[in-house]
């Protein structure tokens, strides 16, 4: 694999592995804290569940559901119900024309790449939280962290950081390609 691969199985590829991070959780596992401070384990499991949907659902011009998002951990089968939302977001994705226009995400519109990039960035960051808080293994197939870190540089700004992303923690550069996204992205690699 280089890091000229097609997005759409880039973002395939995240889903997997971010499948594969969502199974480890155990049935005690749901209320431990995690890297985004403001969400512990089913808060963030819900949220990269909810936001692939919600991603999916704006490629296509769909509105969000209305009403309280659903908690998508109530079954205890978080990597089933990831599942599901990648296959129908990959669907979304491959469809023709999907990566051309610009996509609908609320107050914003993103060009249909950038829209694609900032999905792969949010599940990705977001496996390693996870797995950070569950305490398994959080490392990936290096080339995709590399991907994913060149396109996080290209969008997450020094304006973007404070609210939405921590200041970038210093890491050595040997590091490996899914901690030092980690640390641009203002986690703390142990």
């Amino acid at each position: 694999m280089t890091n000229h691969t097609d997005p759409v199985t880039l973002l395939e590829q995240i889903y997997d592995h971010t499948e594969g991070v969502l199974a480890e959780i155990g049935p005690d596992q749901y209320e431990l804290p995690t890297p985004c401070t403001e969400w512990n384990v089913r808060e963030l499991v819900n949220h990269v569940i909810g936001s692939v949907h919600f991603m999916a659902s704006a490629v296509v011009g769909d509105a969000p559901p209305a009403g309280d998002p659903p908690d998508f951990t109530a079954s205890k089968q978080p990597a089933e119900e990831f599942r599901a939302a990648a296959d129908r977001s990959l669907a979304v994705w491959r469809t023709d024309g999907a990566l051309d226009g610009s996509v609908h995400l609320g107050p914003v519109e993103l060009p249909a790449q950038a829209a694609l990039g900032l999905n792969q960035l949010d599940v990705l960051t977001h496996s390693w939280d996870v797995a950070e808080a569950i305490g398994v293994d959080r490392s990936m197939d290096p080339p995709v962290a590399e991907s994913v870190l060149a396109a996080s540089r290209m969008i997450i700004s020094d304006e973007m950081r404070g609210e939405r992303f921590a200041p970038a923690v210093p890491i050595a550069d040997d590091a490996p390609a899914h901690d030092r996204l980690a640390a641009f992205l203002g986690r703390q690699p142990t």
